[in-house]
């Protein structure tokens, strides 16, 4: 199969869960058209319409309302009188603004690209459609009546039906395919690297095992909370930066960060938690699993995928997208009765998990920093350690050199720690003074 038939294939077996609202307020020649063009396009590779009386939808504003909701992905209606409007300017009784006669709603930040390729393009393929329906049962009897001497009446016989359009949040900068897409993975990737470093960095300086688990925890908590607190100013500021005008107010600024301020600690704690219970061997393929599984629920509308990813709902990408296309467009699509209590659930969750993490982590460093200590113990006698008897060995051969030079009749003898025996010269030996730099305090060298 070709990837154009691969298209085809999707575009007929999904577009058709999209649902969209239609009331005819107009009820003449206009409505029937519309009805009529609306019959020709249904099918699996048009959205399904949902026609609703004027009973149900008493006014242009509760279809709006209805698709600032959320209710349905667009609507679309003609508005009372059209037809009788086309009808007089048709005779020459008055004017007629044919982009008046229908209107369709939606909101292009709910899925940008779906709303754009999906939804958008249908409903200006239906206006379309609608046009040559109304001339091919309509025309006719509009030539009998009209005015030809008009100008007026003319337009509207060529002209009859130029569809207006109310976009509840448009989304015209070039950089909006982004957001549910990179903006969704770029906080997962920057908790992966962060809870790295924070590891490497506790491993080297063995806060671990120095450290009791509460300091552990307040400082592991202190580290979360700032770094995911900068990453979130970080992200919604290059949001924001390309957005080509001023989308967004300052408050929904606010509320943009503080979302993605609580999916960065969420995929902090994920995380850390994973890092803690799955070797590192293993690390990597749990990160990019836990990416992929994150950018699937938030790439496509669900009704655009099979059902079996309805289970998407439970990822935190999913959700906290929801949360931010209801920041952007004003309170639309208002999912949040389902959103946050989800996000909250990951992180009443996660938080024991972690905090049990740390107790891991810090029950495996002291065991492994005892059993280095008890290795040390016996392989060098009263020391503590091998690094305390390099720096005693150490300690011993720089007092025999400072003996030796100020003519000092000590003997050199040197014992290395827990051998009981040794020798050095007590007679000046060549290379003295560089063998006195290499041992001496506070060098690296080991001898």
């Amino acid at each position: 199969m070709t990837p154009s038939g691969t298209s085809e294939l999707f575009d007929t077996t999904r577009v058709s869960s999209f649902n969209i609202l239609t009331v005819n307020y107009d009820g003449g020649a206009i409505g029937q058209s519309l009805r009529q063009a609306l019959t020709t396009l249904s099918g699996l590779g048009f959205p399904s319409i949902i026609e609703r009386p004027t009973s149900q939808y008493e006014s242009a504003e509760n279809v709006y309302d209805a698709v600032f909701r959320g209710d349905y992905w667009a609507a679309v209606y003609t508005t009372a009188g059209a037809s009788q409007r086309l009808a007089d300017a048709l005779s020459g009784a008055g004017q007629y603004n044919p982009s008046d006669a229908i209107i369709y709603i939606y909101n292009e930040a709910r899925y940008p690209t779906a709303e754009s390729g999906y939804i958008a393009a249908n409903m200006q393929q239906l206006i379309s459609v609608t046009t040559s329906v109304y001339h091919a049962i309509s025309g006719p009897p509009a030539l009998q009546i009209i005015n030809a001497t008009s100008d007026s009446a003319r337009q509207a016989l060529f002209n009859p039906i130029i569809a207006s359009c109310i976009n509840i949040k448009p989304t015209p900068q070039g950089t909006k395919v982004l957001y549910n897409t990179v903006s969704m993975i770029m906080p997962i990737i920057m908790q992966f690297f962060f809870i790295m470093a924070v590891n490497g960095v506790s491993g080297h300086f063995a806060i671990y095992s120095h450290l009791c688990l509460k300091d552990n925890g307040m400082l592991r908590l202190g580290l979360s909370v700032l770094y995911t607190f900068i990453g979130a100013l970080c992200t919604a500021g290059y949001q924001s930066a390309f957005e080509e005008s001023v989308w967004l107010s300052p408050g929904q600024f606010v509320l943009v960060r503080m979302i993605i301020w609580l999916y960065m600690h969420i995929n902090f704690l994920v995380i850390d938690c994973t890092t803690a219970f799955i070797p590192m061997s293993f690390i990597p393929f749990f990160s990019f699993s836990w990416v992929i599984l994150n950018i699937a629920s938030v790439v496509l509308p669900f009704e655009l995928n099979p059902g079996f990813y309805r289970w998407g709902y439970a990822l935190p990408a999913h959700e906290v997208y929801q949360i931010l296309v209801t920041i952007w467009s004003g309170g639309a699509a208002n999912q949040l009765h389902i959103s946050l209590p989800i996000l909250f659930a990951w992180e009443v969750l996660l938080l024991p998990l972690a905090v049990l993490g740390l107790r891991y982590r810090c029950a495996n460093a002291r065991k492994e920093h005892e059993t280095d200590e008890e290795a040390a113990r016996k392989k060098y006698g009263r020391h503590d350690s091998a690094a305390t008897a390099d720096q005693s060995l150490k300690e011993q051969i720089t007092r025999q050199l400072d003996d030796t030079e100020a003519g000092t009749s000590r003997p050199a003898v040197v014992s290395a720690p827990g051998t009981g025996d040794g020798y050095f010269p007590s007679t000046p030996v060549p290379f003295q003074n560089t063998l006195k730099r290499i041992v001496s305090p506070g060098r690296s060298t080991q001898v």
